[in-house]
């Protein structure tokens, strides 16, 4: 699986005078991704749809959605969820801005323009290698007062591995050594 590291906008792409912009963008979670996606609407005032769709690994699998933003169903947000699936992307998402320059485009034509704005945006990101990694818990006693805690967890695909001592007859937690493996 892939994720995209850092959002990026794609040029402008024209259609029969409708501009589309092409967005790919990294979240964690549904509400960090649709905040995004709120910040692209706000900076484009006067746009006529704002069609995405996201990939956001859960524990449980992976969260998929697309929203076709008001064009015929299946034309915007799938085809941007296509990409997404085929290029194995996880934690990342596409939106495409369109502004409509009065032409119909049908159904194929909407398809080929949005499928095109989401990819040319995925082309200019930053894209590395997603690492699934979960939050482990270790304590080990050996019979000292102390007890050695390892807390291993990631943050923005980084792995962080964080070491305690923990004296067992007082709640003082003393950071020993804090260990930063950056995998890019």
């Amino acid at each position: 699986m892939n994720v995209i590291q850092q959002a990026t906008q794609s040029e402008e792409l024209v259609v029969n005078k409708s501009k589309f912009v092409g967005y790919a963008l990294s979240a964690q979670s549904r509400r960090e991704f649709l905040a995004h996606i709120h910040k692209i609407h706000n900076a484009n005032p006067g746009c006529n749809h704002i069609a995405f769709a996201y990939q956001i690994k859960t524990k449980s699998g992976v969260d998929s959605y697309f929203n076709d933003a008001g064009e015929p169903s299946g034309t915007a947000g799938k085809p941007l969820l296509n990409i997404l699936e085929m290029k194995h992307f996880a934690n990342s998402g596409l939106a495409v801005v369109r502004f409509y320059g009065g032409i119909n485009l049908g159904t194929c034509g909407l398809a080929r323009a949005y499928s095109k704005a989401g990819m040319m945006a995925l082309a200019k990101a930053k894209v590395t290698p997603f690492i699934d990694l979960y939050y482990y818990n270790l304590l080990i006693y050996n019979g000292s007062p102390y007890i050695l805690i390892i807390y291993i967890e990631t943050v923005q695909n980084s792995l962080v591995l964080l070491l305690y001592y923990h004296l067992i007859d007082h709640i003082i937690i003393h950071c020993l050594n804090h260990l930063i493996y950056n995998f890019h």
